[in-house]
């Protein structure tokens, strides 16, 4: 009785400390936003066109409000640009696509 009440509590615990992590394990083959970690399964992503037919969300939208400046959302599109393997010759437009908030 007493290892099931610990096991509940422990479980309670790491849910709200780590709820991104179990929400990961929630929803497999889901990327996540750079910030809050949580995947695209539970949370709207903010998509940045950075041309007419190219867009990244590396963001979701509530981590995108609350990044409020250009500059603070910056290094989570440079992180994901970083882990593309191809398209390198892309990231002036996107960066200038985050700078002008879009």
């Amino acid at each position: 009785m007493k290892i099931a009440l610990i096991t509940i509590i422990c479980l309670v615990l790491l849910l709200n400390i780590f709820p991104s992590f179990f929400a990961r394990l929630a929803a497999p083959g889901y990327s996540w936003c750079g910030r809050c970690k949580f995947p695209w399964k539970f949370v709207k992503s903010h998509r940045t066109d950075y041309s007419p037919s190219r867009g990244v969300f590396p963001l979701c939208e509530k981590c995108w409000e609350e990044l409020a400046t250009p500059e603070a959302r910056l290094p989570y599109y440079k992180e994901l640009y970083d882990s593309w393997e191809k398209d390198p010759n892309c990231w002036d437009e996107i960066k200038n696509a985050v700078m002008n908030d879009r």
